[in-house]
């Protein structure tokens, strides 16, 4: 309180002057004093009680003074901070009241939330067990539904997961990981395509007034191959680029699987991917225009029947591409165009039976790519116009029968092996070849069968065969061995 006879309005919880006479501002923290003129009459003080968590405003006046030129104003000044004050304290009221209301809403938001997402849990797994069931029933129709209600359920998890947050979309994604395991073990089951040999017991067990019976009822499963086809028909469309809703982030793993016309044209396989031991028959095998960006993309030991199997302009990343002894029986087979990007790419030990097999035009990229030990039985193999640009590139030991031709071929890289090789075929074209790399071997290659020709090459940069003369650095055996008479050009090396 001031020692002069003015009013004075003490602001005892720091929020700032209340009236505009005040000569200065404090700091917010301190009390406020603002000095009015005095009233006509003695007035002790007015006070506002405010919210408990704010405080309270008290107005005080000090007695009276003679000076009758100030006392006009004391009545009319000390109605209006008492109107100040009752407006503050109702705002702040309401202010108090309004934040309970939304913590109650977002109390009972959350709770709400936490139920649907228990109902939601609840009742996916309600269908996925019903699914499951419809997987195994004996009817082909009963399980094509249960294929479709399965894709439905998978759409689920991944368009609406339980949450937003991160842990809750990487549940979802586990859950519709299951889901597409389910149908890729109903692909691996044994294929009987007469299944009238064993039958399927079910079982029923019936509760009524009289008691407990137990039915056994046995059927016989019918055909699956439209199942089958079923599934990996929805799994395609999913794999689209433009599919609606995308499973190219999940894995497929078909290990052991029979396929019947199976297209995977255009899909996009972004997990890791296993076609291993897999079977695939019917008219036509399609991979042409797909793309494989897991980390493993595994043929191994696949068997590919019927007329046509096509990786055209296929792409292959990820670290690992392989085929090893994979069987290719189809009258063509084409990876014509395709492109292999993995740090390792091998067909080692794969089999290639047919009219025709093409690596026309496909590149091999990566560190390593190996076709060690493979025979190509074809009538025609062709690697025209291939490129490739391994580090590493190996024919090792590898039986080419029928016509072989690697016209326009590019061979970049450190090293490239044709070592032990066979050409048993009665053309073997190398025309117009392009050897740019360090060193490529023919050491031990055998030529047995009719014409061989390396003419006319586009580079013939460190090619080494048995009958060079002289032979190469540190290469140890006799000084000299002939060159085959069914080797042209006649003058070596070739120009």
């Amino acid at each position: 309180m001031t020692s002069n006879n003015r009013p004075v309005l003490r602001h005892v919880f720091g929020l700032g002057p209340l009236f505009p006479l005040a000569q200065e501002q404090p700091e917010p923290s301190e009390p406020v004093e603002v000095q009015l003129p005095a009233p006509a009459e003695s007035t002790e003080s007015v006070s506002v009680q405010l919210p408990d968590s704010v405080g309270s405003i008290e107005l005080r006046f000090p007695p009276a003074v003679t000076d009758t030129a100030d006392t006009w104003l004391t009545q009319p000044v000390a109605t209006v901070l008492a109107s100040l004050g009752v407006i503050l304290a109702a705002s702040f009221a309401f202010y108090t009241a309004k934040r309970g209301r939304e913590q109650a809403d977002k109390h009972f938001t959350h709770e709400r939330e936490q139920k649907e997402k228990h109902f939601s849990l609840s009742n996916r797994q309600d269908r996925f067990t019903t699914i499951a069931s419809q997987l195994a029933d004996p009817s082909a129709a009963v399980r094509v539904a249960g294929v479709y209600a399965m894709e439905a359920l998978i759409d689920h998890w991944l368009t609406y997961p339980l949450g937003d947050s991160e842990q809750e979309k990487e549940e979802a994604k586990y859950q519709a990981q299951t889901c597409i395991n389910v149908l890729c073990s109903y692909l691996r089951e044994p294929y009987d395509p007469n299944p009238r040999g064993q039958a399927y017991v079910r079982t029923v067990i019936r509760d009524d007034f009289t008691g407990r019976t137990t039915e056994e009822h046995y059927e016989r499963r019918s055909d699956d191959s439209q199942v089958r086809q079923s599934i990996v028909r929805v799994m395609a469309s999913h794999l689209q680029p433009a599919a609606r809703v995308s499973w190219s982030k999940l894995e497929f793993d078909f290990t052991g699987a029979y396929l019947k016309d199976s297209d995977f044209s255009a899909c996009v396989f972004g997990g890791n991917t296993s076609f291993e031991q897999t079977q695939f028959h019917g008219e036509h095998t399609l991979f042409d225009r797909a793309k494989f960006h897991g980390e493993r993309t595994l043929f191994d030991g696949a068997e590919f029947h019927g007329e046509h199997t096509l990786f055209d302009r296929a792409k292959f990343h990820g670290k690992w591409t392989t085929f090893d002894g994979a069987e290719f029986h189809s009258e063509t087979t084409s990876f014509g165009g395709a492109e292999f990007h993995s740090e390792t790419t091998a067909f080692n030990r794969a089999e290639f039976h047919g009219k025709n097999t093409r690596f026309t035009g496909t590149e091999f990229h990566g560190k390593n790519t190996s076709f060690g030990g493979a025979k190509f039985h074809n009538e025609t193999t062709s690697f025209r116009r291939a490129k490739f640009h391994s580090e590493g590139t190996h024919f090792d030991r590898v039986e080419f029968h029928g016509g072989t031709l690697f016209i326009w071929t590019e061979f970049h890289g450190k090293y490239t092996s044709f070592d032990r090789v066979e050409f048993h075929g009665e053309n073997t074209r190398f025309n117009r070849a392009a050897f740019h790399g360090e060193n490529t071997w023919f050491e031990g290659a055998t030529f047995p069968g009719g014409r061989v020709d390396f003419s006319g090459p586009v580079a013939w940069r460190g090619v080494h065969v048995d009958w060079d003369w002289p032979p190469a650095a540190g290469v140890e055996g006799p000084a000299r061995i002939a060159q085959p008479i069914n080797v042209r050009p006649k003058v070596w090396p070739p120009r």
